[in-house]
């Protein structure tokens, strides 16, 4: 990993700024994406797409469309690994309740209840740009050019070792990071999605975190075994 373009010694003190330079962000994402191994890499271009056909099963399963089943698994994923992620949906989909943070349960049972996954994630009184994207790119993983943008990939964009606790950015700075993934997606051929995954799997093995690892089906009547994935 490129000295120049990294200097993991040091957290700023405070919150952490995504860099003013175009070409640096660039670099970064780049050369973390190139550093990737054989696994790291391949799960992470097919990541969404696992979790998209986990959603389309528990479509069939439990009768909702497919895009509330990714509003729902979205609306759970702040502060979660993706196992307690996925273990919560299914909760709620199995019970029509679940034990987690308020907000995310009024959200994931509104789209339970109403059937709209838009009309909540994107209401005026929200606004969480990773779970918006986290919903796209599960929901639609081959159209989608929503990039999932949270701490680890903060880190990253910023140059500087991972804090310990989650990372904000205002929305506006949220789509410029998103900007740049859509970039380096373009330069590469593949999706934006794909780019953050991949960088994803490398900025966590760098920091002692497990990696994305591929998604398997799990049935409503089987047990769930699902590899770790996003966690914030």
């Amino acid at each position: 990993m490129s000295e120049t373009l990294f200097d993991l010694s040091q957290v700023e003190s405070e919150r952490i700024k995504l860099p003013d330079d175009v070409n640096l962000a660039w670099g970064r994402i780049t050369v973390t994406f190139a550093a990737a191994t054989q696994t790291e890499h391949d799960s992470g271009m097919n990541w969404y797409f696992g979790a998209h056909n986990l959603c389309q099963e528990w479509s069939q399963e439990f009768g909702h469309p497919v895009d509330v089943i990714a509003g729902i698994v979205a609306s759970l994923s702040p502060l979660e690994t993706w196992n307690g992620n996925v273990k919560n949906a299914l909760t709620l989909l199995r019970t029509g309740d679940v034990r987690t943070m308020g907000r995310s349960k009024e959200d994931a049972l509104a789209i339970l209840h109403s059937q709209d996954p838009e009309g909540v994630l994107y209401a005026e009184t929200k606004n969480n740009p990773k779970v918006r994207a986290f919903f796209e790119n599960i929901r639609d993983p081959e159209g989608s050019s929503a990039v999932t943008i949270d701490r680890h990939m903060i880190s990253m964009l910023a140059g500087v070792k991972l804090p310990a606790k989650e990372q904000w950015i205002p929305p506006k700075e949220n789509e410029r990071a998103a900007v740049w993934f859509r970039g380096v997606a373009q330069m590469l051929g593949i999706k934006p999605h794909q780019v953050q995954a991949v960088t994803w799997n490398v900025w966590r093995r760098m920091h002692g975190f497990s990696s994305l690892g591929t998604v398997k089906g799990a049935g409503a009547s089987e047990n769930v075994q699902i590899t770790l994935g996003l966690d914030d």
